[in-house]
Order: structure tokens, then C-alpha cells, then sequence
């Protein structure tokens, strides 16, 4: 590819021995030839000039010598075979999209040849194949590092293929992209009132996760860049579902759902009884639900001074069984599985009631009288 082969004739009228010829060459560039320089010496009718450049033009002459002196034939031209290109520098790549990087090169400084081809070259696959001096590499993962080179090839003379030449790479990342694989998030509950909420990153990211968001139903509970938050001032004995969602440059997801629920505590807020007194030995208590459950109220329990008259889950209870004309402290307790919470007591007099029938006692007879006695 980078000789050519010199051939010539002798002298057609040589007027004498030649003694020797002389072989010059020059290359010629951009029309303007260079300077000759003498190449051979001797009685051949032949030289190869070797160690030239690739597909470059070269001219020659030959001198006949005799005794006499010398003669100068005309110039003839003969060109090198095309070869591989030299100094092709390495593209520039910049991401066009989450699945696309665009990629530019400038020509061979040295093309050897004529440029048939450029061939874009993904992490050593060639993916596309043009003549221009850019191109789009696509179908790429998202935020993902890529090698970028460009092969460069002319084409082929001589009778030889064409030759081929492979800049160096360049990495290139993707652009982001929406995450993928956003995960549900682990629920702890730590008390009555607060959840412990942890997550992992997305499985996918596609992208820098800038920040999360935690919901609670609908409700933004949490916006940040960190991976856990306890939710707190929560209902007890309350199933509460939590979602997160992650973002990039490029946007968001959300992931799927979990449940968890805050343990039962003792009720507050309950409000004392309302009672009505329905006979000298009976009463009855009517109540309202706690005014803060904290959980699912099972039972109830009524004290009437003291002693527990009522168990159950009505909010009224009748009393029997009391004494005439007494003071009783009423109060309500209503429970959860986690404990009972108890009203302030309410004051209650039963009925007064007719003395019962009472026979004497004692008797005790004199002349003119009669003692009795008898107890109350």
C-alpha cells in the first residue's frame, strides 16, 4: 500500500552507452509539487519506491547518462494505495434523552483514502453505520455509563479491501429517568399514637434520587431526602396504609401499599353517667362512648359505691338491690383490650320508703299499767 514500483525503457536513441540513469521523485500535494530528490543510481530499468505515504501522488523522472552527458525524460505520476486513516481523535457524546446519547467526530486529519464510512461503536457493538460526522446511539437504559467510539474506514483500491481505523472511546452516561422498582415501605408500630416507617431505594433508579415522599393515605406526611420517618399523633387501635414515592430530575413513582396498625390504649375523655334514681332500691345509669377510644371499646363497667353492678357492651344499666334513702357514688369505666378508663363519680340518693311493721319486744304487766318496749 505505501510503495510504488518505477519501471522504465531505455533510451530510444541513446547516442551512445549509457553509462547509468538516475531516478528522481517528488510527491505532489495540493497541485504544488515538492522538491525532487534523487532516489537510484545505476544500469536497472527499474526501482521501488518504498516507505511512502498512503494514497498520495507521486511523480518521477529518469535521466540517461553516457559519455556524453545526460538527458531528462518527462515526469510520470503514480499514486500509493489508499491505507488506514491516521490521527482520527476520539467524539464528543452527550446524553440526548433517558434512552439516547448523541455522538459527533471530525474527519481524519489524515484520511489515507477516500472516507467510505463511519461506524458508531456502543461498548464495542457497532449500532449504527453513516457517512456523516454524527450520529445517535438509542434504545440505551436509562443514567447508565456507556463507552462511545467511532470507526472510520476507506475504501478500497489496488485490489485490496478497504482499511479501517477505531478511536479511542469516551464514557457517556444516559439521561435519568422516572424510577422503577419503588419498593412498599416496612411499617413498625412503636406505640399507641406513632408508626416507624423505613424503605429501601428504588430497585431501578434511573437516575440521583434527589427525595422521597411518605403518604398516609392521601396525606403527605413526609418530604426529605432520608429513608425512614415515625409518623406520630396517630389514633390508637387505628390500620393506617403508607406509600413512598421517589424522584429524580426526571420525575417520580410511586410505590405499592402497606398496613399497620397502632396497638389499643386505655379510653379517654369519658364522660360521667347520667342517673335517675327509679325507687328506694333501684337506679338506672345511662352513658355516652368516650370522647377519645383509642382503640375498639369492648366493655363497660358501672360502680355504684364501689361494687360493680354492670359488664357489658350497653351504654345504660338498671340497679337493683340498694338501700332506702342512701348516697351512692356512680361512675362508668369503659375499656379497650389495653385498659379501662374511668368517669368522675356522679352522686345518687335513693328513695326514702315507709318503716317496716314493728312488734313490741318486752311486756310488763302491773295493777293499773302495762309496760312495753320494742326496738327501731
Amino acid at each position: 500500500r505505501t510503495e510504488v514500483l518505477v519501471t522504465w525503457s531505455a533510451p530510444e536513441t541513446p547516442n551512445g552507452v549509457v553509462l547509468r540513469y538516475r531516478l528522481f521523485g517528488r510527491v505532489r500535494r495540493d497541485d504544488n509539487p515538492l522538491e525532487a530528490r534523487l532516489l537510484y543510481e545505476g544500469l536497472s530499468l527499474q526501482y521501488t519506491d518504498a516507505g511512502l505515504a498512503s494514497f498520495t501522488q507521486y511523480e518521477y523522472r529518469v535521466e540517461a547518462i553516457n559519455s556524453a552527458g545526460g538527458k531528462f525524460g518527462p515526469w510520470g505520476a503514480g499514486r500509493t494505495c489508499s491505507g488506514a486513516p491516521g490521527d482520527f481523535g476520539a467524539p464528543t457524546a452527550s446524553a440526548r434523552s433517558s434512552t439516547e446519547i448523541a455522538v459527533s467526530w471530525n474527519a481524519p486529519a489524515v484520511p489515507n483514502g477516500v472516507v467510505a464510512n463511519y461506524s458508531l461503536i456502543v461498548d464495542g457493538k457497532v449500532v449504527a453505520t453513516t457517512v456523516s460526522l454524527a450520529g445517535i446511539a438509542s434504545g440505551l437504559q436509562p443514567f447508565t455509563l456507556y463507552d462511545m467510539a467511532v470507526q472510520v474506514c476507506v475504501t478500497g483500491d489496488c485490489g485490496l479491501p478497504g482499511a479501517c481505523v477505531t478511536s479511542d472511546a469516551v464514557a457517556a452516561r444516559s439521561g435519568e429517568a422516572r424510577p422503577e422498582g419503588v419498593p412498599q415501605p416496612t411499617l413498625l408500630a412503636t406505640g399507641p399514637t406513632a408508626i416507624l416507617a423505613t424503605w429501601d431505594p428504588p430497585g431501578t433508579p434511573n437516575g440521583v434520587i434527589v427525595r422521597y415522599q411518605l403518604f398516609r393515605g392521601d396525606l403527605v406526611v413526609y418530604d426529605g431526602a432520608e429513608r425512614r420517618y415515625e409518623d406520630t399523633g396517630l389514633e390508637p387501635g387505628t390500620t393506617f396504609n403508607y406509600r413512598v414515592r421517589a424522584f429524580t430530575s426526571a420525575g417520580e413513582r410511586q410505590g405499592g401499599a402497606s398496613f399497620a396498625s397502632t396497638p389499643s390504649g386505655a379510653p379517654e375523655d369519658v364522660r360521667p353517667p347520667t342517673v335517675r334514681v327509679t325507687s328506694d332500691t333501684t337506679l338506672q345509669a345511662c352513658w355516652q362512648p368516650p370522647g377519645k377510644s383509642n382503640g375498639k371499646v369492648i366493655r363497660y363497667v358501672l360502680l355504684v359505691g364501689g361494687e360493680e353492678k354492670f359488664d357489658g357492651d350497653s351504654l345504660c344499666a338498671d340497679v337493683e338491690g340498694l338501700s332506702a334513702n342512701t348516697e351512692y357514688s356512680v361512675r362508668v369505666q369503659a375499656c379497650t383490650e389495653q385498659g379501662c378508663g374511668s368517669s368522675e363519680p356522679v352522686q345518687a340518693v335513693t328513695r326514702c320508703a315507709a318503716p317496716k311493721a314493728i312488734a313490741p319486744s318486752r311486756f310488763q304487766a302491773g295493777p293499773r299499767s302495762m309496760f312495753v318496749s320494742w326496738r327501731l
